[in-house]
């Protein structure tokens, strides 16, 4: 990223011709395999499994793509992931009861918060200032709100639209 000193302006390298699709790693010939993906603080992908077993991890940077960490053969779990101030991800349930816990260090997922046995809940989340999960509901009639335990030393912060971070 390149900032110009006469403008607020700035621009970013696309490290290549703008406009364009560029067919990127193979990763499973299954389906339904993953909905939504996260940037890590690595420069690495996690990708968010729906019905697939195990997470999915792109590296853009060599084109490649890992079977992360075992999750569970449950069908419709998750849509969307957050990234919480701890670098792991929080995945958001969609037909799954549990909230799911990706550590992209350590390569290992926990199973989280049991929420609720409803089915097409939430569709993506958001990270507020206070460290709470905000669950955007799809089907379900109550936004979910997940503490993962982050205590914020200025609740009302901003985030950086950049990292994710107070």
């Amino acid at each position: 990223m390149s900032q110009d000193p006469e403008s607020d302006s700035q621009e970013f390298a696309t490290g290549g011709v703008e406009n364009t699709y560029t067919q990127g790693a193979d990763t499973s010939t299954a389906t339904n395999k993953w909905i939504g993906g996260v940037l890590t603080p690595s420069g690495k992908v996690v990708m968010i499994p729906f019905s697939y077993q195990y997470i999915g991890i792109y590296d853009p940077v060599t084109n490649t793509y890992t079977q992360g960490a075992d999750t569970s053969t449950a069908a419709y779990k998750w849509i969307g992931g957050v990234l919480t101030p701890s670098g792991k991800v929080v995945m958001i349930p969609y037909n799954y009861r549990y909230i799911g816990i990706y550590d992209p260090v350590a390569d290992t997922y926990t199973q989280g918060a049991d929420t609720s046995t409803a089915e097409a809940k939430w569709a993506g989340g958001v990270l507020t200032p206070s460290g709470n999960v905000v669950m955007i509901p799809s089907g379900y009639r109550y936004i979910g709100i997940y503490n993962n335990g982050y205590v914020s030393k200025n609740p009302t912060a901003h985030l950086s639209a950049y990292t994710n971070k107070f």
